[in-house]
């Protein structure tokens, strides 16, 4: 059941897509989303979502904080990705709501996967940084010995242990998710 009209899910759409495309210039000028920014965002989308829809509206924007927060929390208490990407997506689901925040979610992590192996790569064979490989093995060899799940942080001189503006590739999950 669809609690917004169609004119009105299309202006939080062109809102989130001019709140997504500034964060990905901040994030790939600065290497970091603000906390300033992020909660700029969220409170932004809780204010539109009650503006338009009152309770209801409140409602949907809660939910789909929920449906970012709730699929990137594992990510980055495992360390996967930075506070201001999940802050970021937690706020756009204020914005987009649970359906578009879910597809959207799916995007990014298929896009940060990729964007994260093209880059692993890249660093290893033209930075002369050390891939993330061995690592990635250590910890999958210790969660299928011991069945426990282990973190191994990288080291500096690892292609990982860059600061990766993921910023970027959440504005192209956002842009794209319409289409699913």
């Amino acid at each position: 059941m669809e609690l917004i009209s169609f004119p009105v899910s299309t202006l939080a759409y062109i809102l989130a897509l001019i709140v997504v495309l500034s964060a990905a210039g901040v994030d790939l000028a600065t290497r970091r989303i603000p906390n300033g920014f992020t909660i700029t965002i969220g409170l932004l989308g809780l204010g539109f979502a009650i503006g338009v829809g009152g309770l209801p509206g409140l409602i949907v924007a809660l939910a789909g904080f929920a449906v970012t927060f709730g699929l990137l929390l594992p990510g980055y208490l495992l360390g996967f990705t930075g506070g201001g990407d999940l802050k970021l997506m937690a706020g756009l689901g204020c914005i987009l709501g649970p359906k578009l925040s879910l597809h959207a979610m799916l995007l990014y992590y298929l896009i940060s996967a990729f964007l994260a192996l093209l880059f692993a790569v890249y660093a290893t064979y033209f930075l002369g940084c050390s891939g993330p490989f061995a690592r990635y093995r250590a910890m999958a060899c210790t969660l299928f010995t011991s069945g426990r799940f282990v973190y191994i942080r990288p080291s500096v001189r690892e292609s990982m242990g860059a600061r990766l503006p993921m910023a970027p590739a959440i504005a192209l999950a956002t842009i794209m998710a319409p289409l699913l």
